[in-house]
């Protein structure tokens, strides 16, 4: 083993300990298991999954190793797209699109800032316009090929607010056999809307598991 690879291994194990140390949400979250739960989901190699807010693959790429699934990825940054683009360019699962998804069809302009890029605030790191899909569109496809969309994965730093009332608005949020999703404390108002995600969820999903404010996993419930 050589020293670099010593030197990661060893900076990895410090990031672990400090992990499982924590307090709260975010430390229960890694003594449970933390990103491995993220992929303990209801689906087979014939589904589709909604990667949104899929930054640079990670997640996309686990659920390929792991289930076979395809996947539709959105990413509105365009170097962090160009990147899912590249790392999947030999696999014909997953499908790239260089877009976000909301509410409704329009242009927006995003903050960069790595992983937490927002349409709602940044630190400084620039901007970047992207196009704003209509997810409730981006189902409705999805279900025209498929029975149902297997998970719909929502990482995208308070736009998750604005596509699950979209979709319950629109009676599709059932046709999601889960809901993997992180809530953010952001945009303004997002306790309340909170409130009324969980409670449109609860409607046809039951909640799995939670660790508030880092993930949370919605699961459909016997129709």
């Amino acid at each position: 083993m050589g020293l670099h690879t010593t030197l990661i291994r060893m900076l990895q194990a410090g990031q672990d300990r400090a992990r499982l140390a924590r307090k709260g949400p975010v430390g229960d979250f890694y003594r449970a298991g933390g990103n491995e739960l993220l992929h303990v989901l209801p689906v087979t190699t014939d589904d589709v999954v909604i990667d949104a807010g899929g930054f640079e693959g990670d997640w996309a790429a686990a659920m390929l190793v792991k289930f076979g699934c395809r996947v539709e990825l959105f990413e509105p940054i365009p170097a962090f797209a160009q990147a899912c683009r590249t790392r999947f360019a030999s696999n014909r699962r997953v499908e790239v699109h260089e877009a976000a998804l909301g509410g409704s069809e329009r242009t927006a302009h995003f903050a960069i800032d790595s992983v937490a890029s927002s349409e709602f605030k940044g630190r400084g790191g620039g901007t970047a316009e992207a196009r704003v899909l209509d997810v409730a569109d981006v189902v409705d496809r999805v279900r025209a090929a498929h029975r149902d969309v297997a998970c719909l994965k929502l990482n995208i730093e308070g736009g998750e607010y604005e596509v699950l009332e979209r979709l319950a608005g629109c009676g599709a949020l059932a046709s999601c056999r889960s809901v993997l999703v992180q809530f953010h404390a952001q945009p303004e108002g997002w306790e309340d809307r909170l409130h009324r995600a969980r409670s449109e969820l609860g409607i046809a999903h039951r909640c799995a598991w939670r660790f508030p404010m880092v993930w949370e996993l919605w699961e459909r419930g016997p129709r």
